[in-house]
């Protein structure tokens, strides 16, 4: 006996069963025609049940069979196999649905449709947001841990294994295995903080240890978990991430090490430090720098106002002047020197150094600087300035009492003239020397002062006396040995040498080749020279006394065509400053 088709209308029983369901559901028959239809698929259908029952699925979905979900009732009405999958909704464009077909035997197949919009795209935002995670941890070496307390089994992430110098999936799994690779050290203090957070109830523990790689390197590592209670407040998963924080570390040590010797010299040497921003006027000043001025610590009032008032009225505009000068030739530091008064009266010297930040508009907006006290180092100038003056000053008493001697001397002793004028000349010579040293203050002396101001007398002009030659200092004894030198050299030239002559020239040159000075005094154009039959008092300077002074060697050399003598000496270092 056939079987009754399936319908509503004839069964109430199976209308009330069917709609029950809340999801879209339908029968179609061998044929593949809609026999039956419930509420939810009369909706999702977009048309009348008596419009769609008995029609065919491909005549209702005309593009039904290009589908993805028509291999599946194909399979399920030929082969009687059941299928399901999900995928977008050819009725509701950016839909989901969840596709499954069941066969009924000789009465065709069951489908039931399932609107799993909400679920798919949660999972796939889950899905993005785990890869995201993934690229996350293994662009940033995260390592992660996942401990189960009740069986003490504990899983690490690659990246965890990397950071502790293991090879993938070489972690043995348990707490112990963890705990031999944390320093000594630290390990006490790292399972005193995770037992005191436990025991509070906490769910987030910090740490901070180092460990031991296996190849040995000691790393210092840094993480946070998070502790998962069961319903007795017991401890059932801590789930956590590791970072190696080694290059951090070391590097805050580093700044922290260079910042304390900062400090240190700062305070060794009383270096004041402000900081300045200057559209606001505020200031910050180191105790350093209140100490140089005579406040007391923590009493600056922090405002540049009250760094100007104390600074003497004429060195404040000087030092305004040198900054906005700076500023405007776009340099970013200045150097100034000035005068303040302390509140108590006192009067100090500093000296100061200041760095400028500019802003976008090429204006400063922060200067940062420090600032030395000198004053006695000022007053220790300006007695060494006392002491050179009175120095000069008996010098040239003395070199004038040597010299009225001398005539006196040498007029009742019956000295010849010639004589007498190289004795005047000689010492002439030592006073021109002791002037360029006194300008000087008797740090040393140039070689082109020097030699210029001790063959003046000497020089007849016109370019036949020339001198040349790069910056070079002498130290006062061996400036004076070499003005001496020099003089000799020009009375000797004018006397018989090449300046003895209308045509005769002198040519004086230095050079200093690897911090080795050649200094070189050549005649030409005078009357032809003989070898000197005896060495008289010039030439025993030259050759002895400079050579002494100099630490060097010295020529002379008679050419028939000009005297020429040459010097060659070692300088120190500062000579060439």
């Amino acid at each position: 006996m056939r079987k009754a088709k399936l319908s509503f209308e004839t069964d109430a029983r199976l209308a009330a069963l069917v709609n029950s369901i809340d999801d879209a559901y339908y029968v179609l028959d061998r044929d593949w025609r809609f026999v039956l239809i419930n509420d939810a698929a009369e909706v999702m259908l977009g048309a009348p049940r008596a419009q769609i029952l008995g029609k065919s699925i491909w005549e209702y979905f005309p593009t039904g069979k290009s589908s993805p979900f028509s291999p599946l009732l194909e399979r399920a009405m030929d082969e009687g196999v059941a299928g399901r999958m999900t995928g977008r909704s050819v009725l509701s464009p950016g839909r989901f649905v969840d596709f499954r077909v069941k066969p009924l035997g000789r009465d065709g197949l069951g489908v039931s449709i399932v609107d799993v919009t909400d679920r798919t795209l949660a999972e796939r935002a889950m899905q993005e947001s785990r890869e995201r995670l993934d690229l996350a941890v293994a662009a940033h070496r995260i390592g992660i841990f996942d401990w189960q307390v009740p069986t003490n089994r504990v899983v690490w992430s690659p990246e965890l294994e990397m950071i502790f110098g293991l090879e993938p999936g070489t972690f043995a799994g348990t707490p112990e295995d963890f705990n031999r690779r944390v320093h000594p050290d630290d390990l006490a203090q790292a399972q005193a903080d995770t037992g005191a957070a436990l025991a509070a109830g906490r769910d987030l523990i910090d740490f901070h240890f180092r460990i031991f790689r296996t190849d040995g390197a000691i790393r210092w590592i840094e993480g946070v978990a998070r502790v998962v209670y069961d319903r007795d407040k017991q401890p059932e998963r801590i789930v956590g991430t590791n970072f190696d924080v080694t290059e951090r570390v070391l590097a805050e040590q580093a700044m922290r090490e260079s910042r304390e010797r900062l400090d240190m010299a700062v305070a060794a040497h009383a270096v004041g430090i402000f900081d300045w921003d200057v559209q606001s006027g505020a200031a910050t000043w180191s105790g350093e720098m209140e100490d140089i001025f005579g406040i007391p610590r923590g009493g600056f009032e922090g405002h540049t106002d009250h760094f100007r008032r104390r600074v003497v009225p004429e060195d404040l505009v000087r030092i305004d002047a040198e900054a906005a000068q700076a500023i405007a030739a776009g340099q970013d530091v200045v150097h100034n020197e000035f005068q303040i008064v302390r509140d108590d009266g006192d009067v100090r010297w500093i000296e100061g150094a200041a760095r400028f930040v500019f802003g976008p508009d090429g204006q400063p907006v922060r200067v940062v600087g420090t600032n030395l006290d000198i004053t006695e180092r000022k007053m220790a100038e300006r007695r060494q300035r006392l002491l050179v003056n009175e120095l000069n000053h008996r010098v040239k008493n003395t070199l004038a009492i040597v010299q009225a001697i001398a005539w006196q001397s040498f007029r009742s002793g019956g000295m010849s003239q010639p004589a007498r004028e190289a004795f005047e000349g000689r010492l002439a010579a030592l006073a021109a020397a002791h002037d360029v040293l006194n300008r000087q203050s008797w740090e040393g002396g140039s070689i082109l002062r020097i030699v210029t101001e001790a063959i003046a007398p000497q020089d007849p002009g016109g370019g036949r006396l020339t001198v040349s030659g790069p910056h070079v200092n002498l130290e006062p004894k061996t400036a004076v040995a070499l003005a001496l030198a020099a003089h000799e050299l020009a009375t000797n030239a004018v006397k018989y040498g090449a300046l003895s002559t209308p045509g005769g020239r002198v040519e004086v040159r230095w050079n200093v080749d690897g911090g080795r000075l050649c200094f070189t005094w050549r005649e030409s154009g005078g009357p032809a020279v003989e070898g000197p039959i005896r060495r008289g008092f010039g030439a025993r300077l030259l050759e002895q006394g400079l050579a002494e002074e100099l630490r060097g060697l010295v020529r002379m050399d008679f050419r028939p065509e000009g005297v020429v003598c040459t010097v060659e000496a070692e300088l120190a270092a500062e000579a060439l400053g």
